[in-house]
């Protein structure tokens, strides 16, 4: 990550990022369980009767991202913020229409009390508002064309029930939220006040599709 903290002749300040980030998510288990055989409370592998079998589970993810933020000030009263980031997650690896996910925010803030004549018992007013944007894949793995996993289980291959499809819309999440903060009488009171609206899209579920009747 690269920072910068700079101010621009002692009117304006810029504080911006600028980086990447690689995750990479290994599981893997080994789950061995059955009936015990011959020695009661023995729980043991030996001791499992024949029909037995171990399974075992594995899943791996991998996200590569950019992201970069900035915020612009003017004269410690007035405060702009914009950031970016650009998601290239697994989960969508065989997506051609939306292999990366992009989300952006943007947000203004204003301290009117530096920047007008208030009358004297308002200590402190500041209004901001912002409209944000997130972006996340769908949450199950290996279903897409391309990275289908199977199961197995005891050298037999168990396909998946989960019908695979190509052009999953990554999950995106919009909300918008104006906000006042306000001192009166030097503190004794303060108000705090927030509206925030927030909806989900592309959401994904597994259902079971059932046969005509």
């Amino acid at each position: 990550m690269m920072n910068i903290n700079k101010s621009f002749k002692h009117d304006f300040s810029l504080i911006a990022n600028l980086g990447a980030s690689f995750e990479d998510h290994y599981t893997r288990g080994v789950d061995i369980g059955g009936k015990l055989a011959t020695v009661p409370n023995l729980f043991s592998a030996a001791n499992l009767s024949s029909d037995s079998s171990p399974k075992e589970t594995y899943k791996r993810t991998r996200n590569i991202a950019v992201f970069a933020s900035a915020e612009l000030g003017w004269k410690n009263m007035l405060y702009l913020t914009a950031t970016g980031r650009t998601d290239w997650a697994s989960q969508l690896v065989s997506n051609g229409k939306t292999p990366g996910i992009f989300y952006p925010s943007i947000g203004l803030s204003a301290i009117i009390t530096e920047m007008a004549s208030l009358p004297q018992f308002i200590s402190y007013l500041k209004v901001r508002g912002s409209y944000t944007e997130v972006g996340s894949p769908i949450s199950q793995v290996g279903i897409t064309p391309g990275s289908i996993t199977d199961s197995m289980s005891a050298g037999v291959i168990n396909p998946i029930s989960t019908y695979p499809y190509p052009d999953f819309k990554p999950e995106r999440t919009k909300s918008y939220e104006l906000g006042i903060n306000a001192r009166f009488w030097d503190g004794r009171i303060t108000f705090d006040g927030t509206f925030y609206k927030s909806n989900t899209y592309n959401q994904t579920f597994l259902s079971s599709m059932q046969p005509p009747c």
